[in-house]
């Protein structure tokens, strides 16, 4: 059995990497291959026929959140292992493991659907053919990954500090393979009357704003932000870059004196913030 990571987590500083750390792996006709959620975030293990074009995500598509094909890869089929999450489920069908037998011979490139630039491929070789690299020599590759996606977060964060303030609060910054997932400063001070922006900053994953009770599947916008009292709760819909989201940024204005615990519904277990309001 082949094992490869989906996903990259660094949980000390909420850092996540839309990639698969081995992004390439020779195996042989007849070899299992065994896919690990190793992220809170929700990605995909995707086959597509022959000739299909890679599809929009779609979360009401069953094919695209659920299990689809057999145990064996038969060389042109679709196959999906559907959402797979290492967090408390966002979805009944969120799997740990993926595993695939490959039957016959040939290059076979996959994906996940909700990451489009987090893909690899699966090259087959005859029975009995020499494998080019050991499982050593996977785990060094998967290492340096990892320390690519650290890098690339602290650099990330950094940005986000460059820019942030207690009128803007960075909610979320990345690129189209890795997320820092922190809102950027966690705590700010301003007064009654004054107005916070919220600005979304990863080019890939969304984000929301939300006060007092919601849900994580709530992606449509309720409340006033323009007269927040603290009282009410609120929520800003999706943030993010995509055309169906509610947008990039978010107004909120506070209204009375207080200290108002925010957080991402999408990432409820990392993303919390505090806005302290003074008379």
């Amino acid at each position: 059995i082949w094992n490869i990571d989906v996903g990259v987590q660094l949980k000390e500083n909420a850092t996540e990497g839309m990639i698969f750390p081995i992004k390439e792996l020779w195996i042989n006709v007849g070899d299992t291959v065994l896919w690990h959620a190793a992220s809170n975030e929700e990605h995909t293990v995707t086959f597509l026929r022959s000739g299909q074009k890679k599809p929009a995500i779609d979360r009401h598509n069953l094919l695209q959140v659920n299990r689809q094909g057999g145990d064996h890869h038969d060389g042109y089929s679709y196959y999906n292992s559907g959402l797979m999450s290492n967090s408390p489920p966002r979805h009944k069908h969120d799997l740990l493991t993926y595993s695939l037998i490959f039957d016959v011979a040939g290059n076979f490139p996959y994906m996940s659907l909700l990451q489009p630039a987090m893909t690899g491929i699966i090259h087959v070789r005859s029975i009995g053919t020499l494998y080019p690299f050991t499982l050593h020599d996977y785990q060094q590759q998967a290492l340096a990954a990892v320390e690519k996606v650290r890098k690339e977060g602290q650099l990330l964060a950094t940005a986000a500090q460059k820019y942030a303030n207690n009128h803007y609060i960075i909610a979320g910054v990345g690129n189209s393979e890795v997320s820092d997932f922190t809102f950027t400063p966690n705590t700010v001070t301003i007064h009654a009357g004054e107005t916070v922006v919220f600005q979304h900053a990863d080019g890939i994953e969304p984000h929301t704003i939300t006060f007092g009770t919601s849900n994580m599947s709530n992606e449509r916008a309720f409340g006033n932000p323009a007269a927040f009292d603290g009282l009410s709760p609120l929520n800003s819909g999706w943030l993010c870059a995509a055309p169906f989201c509610a947008g990039s940024s978010y107004r909120v204005t506070f209204t009375r004196a207080g200290t108002f615990v925010l957080r991402d519904d999408l990432n409820r277990y990392t993303m919390f913030a505090r806005v302290v309001v003074l008379k």
